[in-house]
């Protein structure tokens, strides 16, 4: 006997007109000879309790109490025929009543089986409600039980998942750099609407790049859907605009150097919402100190010895494709006079920032894969503001060259340092800093030791300040 969807059943909704309600329901099984409709709110396991192999031409209807259980119909029926009314005991097991409201994501015979090793009160009817991450509407109840036909008080039972695995497997565009975020990222939003869910299943849904950040066709920024494995048609879900700062935060690292006083006050100048990072032990950590203040993805680092240049603004601003990018602009160095990529301004992505942990030689161009030089002067490189930085600064960047100084550009900027021509007291230790790179380097392995100023202060002081 044909049995009628109970999905289909919770469509027909109660109008407090029965002679209509019924004929409604007629209609979904009108083209079968006979047919049974359960009660939309009850799982079709009642009708292991129901005779429903008796026949009339009046609508059978079996009640318990106050409630309908089911309804048998026969073809042609209309409300002159009438109804026969049976009262049905219910077994000592119990009703199991599930929302149908809900999408089918839930396996009512499995839940029906767990309930019978329960040791239930019959005083109460006992409701199961969706866990709440699924949905952004009132509690919602999945199934309700009793052990009777009667009207009870209700039971919190608590919150359920759905049967079916509804975890949303997301796929991020690896062409796009993984340090953007999205204003309207639908990521961030943890909760699971499961109405709107159950129609998407079907899909891979799609979201794309907000056309006024791309000059070709159409760039995909996000996917999501449910764990198949199988491939699926796609959903477009609209764009999603990158959430970039018109402004950059602009950061000044000074240590030890005598001129950062001056240096900070000529930057505030210039760029007067700059933040200064001051005395932190290691060139990483002030790095990262400067990352976790910052409030925009990416921002400026200009170093304490460096004197901004008046032409130079902190205005550049990159576009979508380079947010993952470390951008150097060349400085001015007063004592080898060539201009190139040593103490000038950097422009750092925040994250690759914080998640760096390797110690390196050359942070600068070890923070990102992606490099850009831009040849545009950002400040002098007054590194030289006594003997010790002199010589410090030169001995530093003179082994950090001859780690490639093969390369055209590389060689000439050695020959820079090699051949110093000023007559002054910091230029004569910034030559000494090169010559002791030069014999450094051509004896030690463990490079990085350069990075450590407390070992650059005692290597200075043995060669030089205890034989005076």
């Amino acid at each position: 006997m044909k049995i009628i969807d109970p999905t289909l059943v919770s469509t027909i909704r109660y109008e407090d007109d029965p002679d209509n309600y019924d004929q409604r329901l007629y209609s979904l099984g009108k083209d079968h000879d006979e047919f049974v409709i359960v009660n939309h709110i009850f799982d079709k396991n009642i009708l292991q309790f129901i005779e429903t192999r008796i026949s009339s031409q009046s609508v059978i209807v079996w009640k318990n109490g106050n409630i309908w259980l089911a309804k048998k119909f026969k073809k042609g029926w209309n409300p002159d025929r009438g109804w026969k009314i049976i009262e049905q005991e219910l077994p000592k097991t119990g009703i199991l009543m599930k929302n149908f409201d809900l999408p089918n994501f839930f396996n009512s015979d499995k839940f029906f089986n767990f309930i019978q090793t329960l040791n239930l009160d019959p005083k109460f009817e006992y409701v199961w409600y969706l866990n709440q991450k699924y949905y952004n509407k009132d509690k919602v109840w999945v199934y309700r039980y009793r052990l009777n036909g009667l009207i009870l008080p209700e039971k919190d039972m608590g919150f359920i998942d759905p049967d079916e695995d509804l975890t949303l497997t997301w796929t991020v565009n690896p062409k796009l750099p993984s340090t953007i975020e999205f204003l309207n990222d639908p990521r961030t939003d943890h909760s699971i609407d499961i109405w709107k869910l159950e129609h998407d299943l079907k899909y891979e849904r799609i979201w794309y790049l907000d056309p006024k950040y791309c000059k070709t066709d159409k760039i995909w920024v996000m996917k999501s859907k449910i764990n198949f494995e199988k491939s699926l048609p796609t959903k477009d879900m609209g764009v999603l605009t990158p959430n970039l700062p018109h402004l950059l935060d602009v950061f000044f690292i000074s240590y030890d150097e005598p001129n950062a006083e001056e240096n900070w006050q000529r930057l505030k100048e210039i760029a007067p919402h700059a933040n200064r990072i001051h005395g932190i032990k290691g060139i990483l950590e002030a790095h990262k100190q400067a990352a976790l203040q910052s409030f925009t993805d990416m921002f400026y680092v200009v170093d304490g010895d460096a004197w901004i240049v008046d032409e130079f603004d902190f205005k550049f601003n990159p576009g979508i494709f380079d947010r993952d990018c470390t951008f150097i602009w060349h400085s001015h160095n007063p004592i080898t006079k060539i201009n190139y990529g040593n103490g000038g301004v950097k422009l750092l992505a925040k994250q690759i920032v914080l998640d760096c942990d390797l110690h390196s030689l050359d942070y600068s161009t070890n923070f990102s894969k992606k490099i850009k030089v831009i040849d545009r002067i950002s400040n002098h490189n007054h590194f030289a503001s006594d003997e010790f930085h002199a010589w410090k600064g030169a001995f530093r960047e003179t082994v950090k060259l001859l780690t490639n100084h093969k390369t055209k550009e590389n060689k000439e900027r050695l020959d820079g340092w090699k051949n110093i021509q000023g007559s002054d007291i910091v230029s004569y230790w910034a030559k000494k800093g090169y010559l002791d790179a030069v014999d450094f380097f051509q004896v030690n392995k463990e490079l990085t030791i350069i990075n450590d100023f407390d070992w650059l202060q005692e290597f200075y002081q043995m060669k030089y300040e205890q034989k005076t």
